[in-house]
């Protein structure tokens, strides 16, 4: 598997474990707002994780944060569970590529 991490400025990289300690605990929330059917916060949480990505060269993170924001927007909770399981995918890989 390639290195996902190879996509991130090197002068970004040390700042990558607290991104995704800070995605981390995001997902605990965005599961506890699907769970009350607030999708308003869903959207919102999204759109910042939408932003956040770029910034850091992670564009996955943007392009879930995309695809969870439309989701919201629509109230498809399908799509939004599934989207929240491959977020926590993507930090799940990029924190055992970093050594956590």
């Amino acid at each position: 598997m390639k290195d996902m991490l190879e996509q991130v400025p090197a002068e970004l990289r040390d700042l990558i474990p607290s991104y995704l300690q800070r995605r981390q605990q995001e997902l605990h929330i965005l599961r506890s707002y699907l769970q009350d059917g607030d999708y308003d916060s869903i959207r919102a949480l999204a759109h910042k994780l939408k932003g956040s990505g770029g910034g850091y060269g992670l564009m996955k993170f943007t392009e879930l944060g995309a695809s969870l924001e439309s989701a919201a927007i629509h109230k498809d909770y399908p799509m939004i569970a599934l989207t929240i399981m491959e977020l926590a995918d993507h930090v799940s890989i990029l924190s055992r590529q970093l050594g956590g």
